[in-house]
């Protein structure tokens, strides 16, 4: 149930923070594969082993054009610059202290953003490395619901209790609109 409740939750956030442009981009990438589909259906009473291999490609032309015209507009079009200033583990506490400036490069104000700290073990291990850091142990999201104009810098602060790691990246991303 906790990944269906991700998936919801995910899927409400961007279905309510999405512009005209991301829903024009996912579009076209369904069209694309409801053409190929037919064409596929089509391919199948002739050359069934070809249709079935483009058939698998185009689940995969899905899955990787909803992320790639996501990334590409989320780079063109909302472009900001995401940087760590200091984080600071406090000595007599289990606190850490995150300090942020988030900058809008883009050429409209943001209204909405959201960034996510994560917190992964390090590891000495290549493979581990990257099977660590596909799941985080901790991760703390900040959501800005005031205005950044553009060319404004936001400074923010974030304090995350309980934490006292010894091994640990932080890898951090943020998601405006």
């Amino acid at each position: 149930m906790g990944v269906l409740n991700s998936l919801k939750q995910t899927i409400n956030f961007y279905m309510a923070h999405f512009v005209f442009v991301d829903y024009l981009a996912v579009m076209w990438v369904l069209l694309v594969f409801l053409v190929v589909l037919f064409l596929v259906i089509i391919m199948m009473i002739k050359r069934p082993l070809l249709a079935s291999f483009i058939l698998i490609a185009n689940i995969f032309f899905v899955v990787f054009g909803l992320i790639y015209t996501h990334k590409l507009i989320d780079e063109n079009l909302r472009k900001r610059e995401l940087i760590v200033d200091k984080i600071t583990q406090l000595n007599f506490s289990d606190t850490l202290i995150a300090d942020l400036n988030l900058t809008n490069l883009s050429k409209k104000p943001f209204k909405y953003c959201r960034i996510k700290l994560n917190f992964n073990h390090e590891e000495n291990n290549k493979i581990k490395h990257f099977i660590k850091s596909a799941k985080p142990f901790r991760t703390q999201t900040h959501t800005i619901e005031e205005p950044i104009d553009v060319n404004q810098t936001k400074t923010i602060r974030l304090i995350i209790n309980d934490f006292r790691p010894i091994n640990y990246t932080t890898k951090v991303s943020s998601e405006c609109f």
